[in-house]
């Protein structure tokens, strides 16, 4: 299933609208309202040249297809192994690479550790699948970026378990997009 974008004011849950809303730290807001820590579980992790990147990827982060990246898929998980986000993670600046080197921690945490100054801007809001459960079980999804120096150096899409941040939509937006599309 595609994503389909929406504000996150149009999500139900409160939780959830918090989550995608923030311009913060995903990671230490999600151990604050799952009130312990997490680790990540890092499935895939490898140096690519940014040629096999989407298009959309390159060109937010501003790539030459000639340069190298870190592509890092991982799970976020809870102390008791209870899935949090899946997360996928371009890398664009060689200088951070370092901090992707320990697949024990959290990327979110490594930057605030390391003294990363970060400016963080969102691309898109939406759902999509929980790739947990198959096409029809819906969850929420943000796309960001985050900027060092000033440029942008990192592209992450977070998927949220909807067991925890539920992807239903707010009654009162699901009726006025109704009545959008019977308008239209």
């Amino acid at each position: 299933m595609k994503d389909v974008p929406l504000p996150a004011t149009a999500f139900a849950d409160a939780r959830t609208r918090m989550l995608l809303a923030n311009d913060g730290s995903t990671t230490r807001l999600l151990e604050s309202v799952l009130r312990g820590p997490l680790t990540v579980i890092v499935e895939k992790q490898v140096e690519e040249d940014a040629a096999g990147l989407p298009r959309p990827v390159r060109e937010a982060l501003r790539l030459d297809r000639r340069e190298t990246v870190v592509t890092r898929r991982s799970l976020l998980v809870t102390a008791d192994h209870r899935p949090v986000s899946r997360n996928l993670v371009v890398i664009a600046d060689e200088s951070l690479h370092r901090l992707v080197a320990d697949r024990t921690v959290p990327l979110g945490l490594a930057l605030v550790s390391a003294g990363v100054e970060q400016r963080r801007t969102t691309l898109a809001i939406g759902r999509c699948s929980w790739p947990q459960a198959g096409p029809y079980r819906l969850a929420a999804v943000k796309t960001y970026l985050i900027a060092t120096g000033g440029h942008p150096r990192l592209h992450l899409r977070e998927i949220y378990n909807p067991d925890l941040f539920p992807a239903h939509l707010h009654p009162a937006y699901t009726a006025e997009a109704g009545f959008r599309a019977a308008v239209i």
